[in-house]
């Protein structure tokens, strides 16, 4: 008889003989944002889950298994992880200066590129990481302050727009190699370690 868990505890309240996966994720989905977790994994008998078998009855199938975290929990790890994240971004941008620099333009714009969509995903989850604490802790969010630093990051992206326009080198690489860089350590040693003090924490986590 096929089973259904989340997080290793078997679940019986569905009537899995009648339902589709589909039918039974979307359940899953409901019961879990009522606790406020997310699904991380899903597995149909002991693998994951291929996303063409949504549609099929769980009759036949020997498992199927859920694994939930918490958003809190996801939030926070997100967190603790962008200090190696800017070391990443550092690094493109060291190396896209280091191509200016030599001249190799068509790989450099390649990298610059690539550099501008991994910088605007940083923006994206510190935006979403505070939406986090403010949501869940908006005492907290008081305590943030001025986002000077944010401010600083977003004024630094603009301006690489027209410089990369204009072809203008020089300033691309002052802006990168002194203005971004300096922003960004100024993130890891400041502005995260500010995060990470007021970041609510999950049961879980104390």
């Amino acid at each position: 008889m096929a089973t259904v868990s989340i997080n290793d505890q078997d679940v019986t309240k569905y009537d899995l003989p009648q339902m589709s996966i589909n039918e039974i994720i979307n359940e899953v989905i409901n019961d879990v944002t009522e606790k406020q977790h997310i699904i991380t994994a899903i597995k149909l008998d002991g693998r994951d889950l291929d996303e063409n078998n949504g549609s099929i009855k769980l009759q036949g199938h020997q498992k199927l298994e859920f694994t939930t975290q918490s958003a809190l929990t996801i939030s926070r790890e997100a967190l603790d992880a962008c200090g190696h994240y800017i070391d990443v971004i550092i690094a493109k941008i060291h190396q896209v200066s280091g191509l200016y620099s030599k001249n190799k333009l068509s790989e450099a714009n390649l990298r610059f590129a690539d550099l501008m969509e991994t910088m605007g995903l940083f923006v994206q989850l510190v935006s979403k990481l505070k939406h986090t604490i403010k949501r869940y802790c908006p005492e907290n969010y008081k305590k943030l302050g001025h986002p000077e630093i944010e401010l600083h990051t977003l004024a630094i992206l603009k301006a690489l727009v027209p410089a990369k326009e204009k072809e203008d080198i020089i300033m691309l690489s002052d802006l990168l190699e002194y203005e971004l860089v300096d922003n960004l350590t100024q993130w890891k040693n400041i502005r995260l370690p500010q995060l990470q003090a007021i970041h609510p924490l999950d049961e879980g986590q104390k």
